[in-house]
């Protein structure tokens, strides 16, 4: 659909979680045909430098053009949407770029491998649930118990899969 459907709603609200009522889905959602915050567009170039000026913005020059980003985890995407769905290209080669989602979207084709992050390729993704991934890449970096700690804004089934997890590591 472009442009503002007659029953969609004017501005966007939480999504609350049907399970637990808590608005831990997501956080805002810009309707098809409206603007993106400007918060976006600053926070884009500051960390996709090169990419804004692709994109026809100032972008930075000089020393600033390095890369900002060296890891770029994008969740539960396709990718079509611009301007968002754009944003891993505009990401400098050298950056790790992640797809944690259900299937394959954009260049995101070539699922990763657990081992050196320096032998990840550019386009990487991991393939299953975003919770069941969430819950391992915490666990793999050591947070999972800290996740734990903060589950409570989370809706009931992410708090126990990610406190179930931080149960585990303490064994």
């Amino acid at each position: 659909i472009y442009g503002p459907a007659p029953s969609a709603p004017a501005e966007s609200k939480n999504i609350l979680c049907p399970a637990c009522g808590k608005a831990g889905l997501k956080p805002a959602t810009v309707m098809y045909g409206g603007a993106m915050p400007d918060d976006f567009f600053k926070a884009a170039s500051e960390d996709f430098p090169m990419g804004s000026k692709r994109r026809g913005g100032e972008g930075a020059g000089g020393e600033n053009d390095r890369p900002t980003v060296d890891l770029l985890i994008v969740m539960g995407s396709s990718l079509t949407v611009m301007p968002a769905g754009g944003v891993p290209e505009w990401a400098d080669a050298r950056c790790k770029k992640v797809l944690f989602n259900l299937e394959p979207a954009g260049r995101f084709t070539r699922e990763a491998t657990v081992g050196d992050a320096s032998e990840l390729p550019e386009w990487s993704a991991a393939f299953g649930p975003i919770d069941d991934l969430c819950v391992a890449l915490l666990t793999e970096l050591g947070w999972i118990a800290d996740a734990a700690a903060r589950a409570d804004v989370l809706c009931d089934a992410s708090k126990a899969a990610i406190v179930s997890a931080a149960d585990l590591a303490e064994l």
